[in-house]
């Protein structure tokens, strides 16, 4: 498996992966400013590149080489937003930036900690790794809460104390839409996160882009009613399992062969159907 690993990355060398630029130090020579960020190997750039569908380090977006000009998780956070509003501009889509991605949930992204390690989704870890419930607005008060909450935690991995900081993540933004408009206002906002991360060659971003383009039709606005209660829950639960499927795919360096590469699938496109005529999924 090592000797396939190597002459797939020899190969995929050869052929550009690393050697097209874009980046200051993805994929190739060492970040040494004192104010750094995450530094990606090589391994993990091939898992970016497969995440993102694209063949060279160059085209990945860049907001990947930015994070590795900075270790501050609001800045990433800042750009992440930016990009954000971004793809909603050029898309003409209503975005809701009420809602706040804390400390814990943007290093997780940074280091590449995409989905909590099952294959399945879990309750207990909905609200981590790359999720639809981290894209629902949250009110004045409770975005207060939960920066005191991060800086608590933050004072807690300092000092090596326990305290009840660590078990913040129980909150109102973790419990699934149950109306048409969260519904849709939460679907645009994770197809916007997608696109800032992964842009819009990934089949994941493609798949929920298909559902929010669903769901922004005048047909589905016309019967809003069946998506209230449990149908947005399934919906919501449908693209976490999606998304949990398609990111446990990080073994990506293996599936490199000379010029072949296994991207990992979304499989949204067959529910597109029932969404549209909303029916149940039976989630």
């Amino acid at each position: 498996m090592a000797q396939t690993v190597a002459l797939g990355l020899q190969a995929f060398a050869i052929a550009g992966g690393f050697e097209t630029g874009g980046f200051a130090t993805l994929g190739g020579t060492a970040n040494t400013t004192p104010d750094k960020g995450k530094e990606y190997d090589k391994f993990q750039t091939i898992k970016l590149m497969g995440f993102a569908r694209v063949w060279a380090s160059a085209d990945l977006p860049t907001i990947w080489g930015k994070f590795e000009s900075t270790k501050h998780p609001d800045v990433h956070c800042t750009l992440i937003m930016k990009n954000m509003e971004t793809w909603a501009c050029q898309n003409g889509a209503e975005l809701n930036v009420g809602f706040y991605f804390d400390d814990t949930l943007i290093k997780e992204w940074t280091s590449l900690k995409f989905h909590p390690g099952d294959i399945r989704a879990q309750a207990s870890t909905a609200e981590r790794g790359i999720t639809p419930l981290a894209c629902q607005p949250v009110c004045g008060s409770l975005m207060e809460q939960i920066k005191d909450w991060d800086k608590a935690e933050a004072i807690t991995m300092m000092t090596k104390k326990s305290t009840k900081a660590v078990a913040k993540k129980n909150c109102a933004f973790c419990t699934p839409p149950s109306m048409y408009a969260k519904l849709r206002e939460m679907v645009t906002g994770f197809c916007a996160l997608l696109w800032a991360l992964f842009g819009e060659l990934s089949p994941i971003y493609k798949g929920v882009l298909l559902i929010c383009s669903t769901l922004m039709s005048l047909f589905c606005a016309s019967q809003q009613h069946k998506y209230n209660g449990l149908l947005s829950k399934e919906i919501t639960w449908a693209i976490l399992e999606d998304c949990r499927s398609f990111f446990s795919a990080d073994n990506l360096a293996d599936n490199v062969i000379f010029d072949r590469m296994v991207f990992p699938t979304s499989w949204l496109h067959h529910i597109e159907d029932k969404i549209y005529h909303g029916d149940s999924l039976g989630r």
